[in-house]
């Protein structure tokens, strides 16, 4: 039996066809917001895992917590699909995704603040724009 000889040539290729996506512009900025996303979408549950256990809480609240996010994001994605199924997304489905991920932005922001020992007034200020005085 003869044994089939490799061709490095078409490896070659699919290197080739691989990193060529990397040439497009467009393609780049996806790869890189996403991979910005996915890293931060990652890292979500550990942040809130250190903040839950350094106010004082439990293993069980944080278990709650934690079970809150999962809940919380199988609500949204059943919402979306219906929103997609029934066509609500219209012809531009890049303008609710981008308001999406800037409404998700808005609210991470302020609890990022919160974890980070901010004061509530100075993450999040009143009607007024009010903040403490120093």
């Amino acid at each position: 039996m003869a044994r089939p000889t490799l061709r490095w040539g078409f490896l070659a290729e699919v290197r080739t066809a691989r990193l060529g996506l990397l040439k497009e512009r467009n393609f780049r900025l996806f790869y890189a917001g996403y991979a910005t996303s996915l890293f931060g979408t990652g890292m979500a549950p550990v942040g809130v895992a250190f903040a839950v256990l350094d106010s004082g809480g439990s293993a069980a609240g944080l278990g709650l917590v934690l079970t809150a996010g999962v809940v919380a994001q199988i609500l949204t994605l059943l919402a979306g699909g219906v929103a997609a199924g029934f066509g609500l997304i219209g012809r531009r489905p890049a303008r609710p995704l981008v308001v999406c991920h800037l409404v998700a932005a808005g609210w991470a922001l302020p609890l990022a603040g919160l974890a980070l020992g901010l004061p509530a007034p100075v993450v999040a200020p009143g009607p007024c724009g009010s903040s403490p005085e120093a």
